[in-house]
């Protein structure tokens, strides 16, 4: 018997060394915090306002100096459908890139885990979709009823000012979307709730700040 104890206290030493990595690796890899996720979210969005003001001059002062080759509405030109597209069409890659950027900086969390980055269960995928489905006929249903306008006016004049429309719909459901979710609902939302927010007040803050920038709606 005397002799087997050090051979189990060597075995539960080499037990225990085999657990350590187990509880090191259990300890959770947290992104960017509060004030950090805040910064970096501002400096991403001023990054791609700025690239898309310079192509709006650009697109404008071009279509100046070639005498309106696009047919664009003197007084609206920078509200036009073209101007927009091609707005968007270049914010996107700053946006984008800047949020994958700022999230491979956080070391300590793989970007596909910060940014969420993996197929849902299509379960919840189908769940989801009939849930946003809802959402439309509701909000749709009501804007009707109080005598809104389900398509504004700025939706219909950037339509019939869009000049080539493909690229219209290409910034407005590829583009634009892209940013949104790679700032507001993956970069940001993932940042946030981890402090005292928790993910309601995440939830929240990130979808208030995205509803106060489409005002044009």
């Amino acid at each position: 018997m005397l002799n087997n104890m050090p051979v189990g206290t060597d075995a539960l030493h080499g037990q225990s060394q085999e657990l350590m990595p187990a509880a090191e690796s259990s300890v959770q890899a947290l992104p960017w915090g509060f004030w950090a996720s805040i910064g970096f979210g501002l400096i991403i969005f001023l990054a791609t306002i700025s690239v898309e003001i310079i192509a709006g001059i650009i697109i404008i002062a071009a279509n100046r100096v070639l005498h309106n080759p696009l047919s664009l509405p003197e007084s609206s030109s920078a509200g036009s459908g073209f101007f927009i597209a091609l707005s968007s069409l270049s914010g996107a890659p700053v946006c984008c890139g800047l949020t994958l950027l700022f999230a491979s900086l956080r070391r300590s969390l793989p970007v596909r885990s910060y940014m969420g980055f993996q197929w849902p269960a299509l379960k919840s995928l189908f769940r989801y979709a009939l849930a946003l489905l809802g959402i439309l006929i509701i909000t749709d249903a009501a804007t009707k009823l109080t005598g809104g306008q389900i398509v504004p006016d700025f939706m219909v004049e950037a339509h019939r000012t869009s000049v080539i429309w493909p690229l219209l719909y290409l910034a407005v459901l590829v583009a634009a979307p892209l940013s949104e979710e790679f700032l507001f609902r993956g970069f940001l939302l993932e940042g946030l709730r981890h402090t005292r927010l928790r993910t309601g007040g995440a939830i929240f803050l990130t979808a208030a700040t995205w509803a106060s920038l489409h005002i044009q709606y």
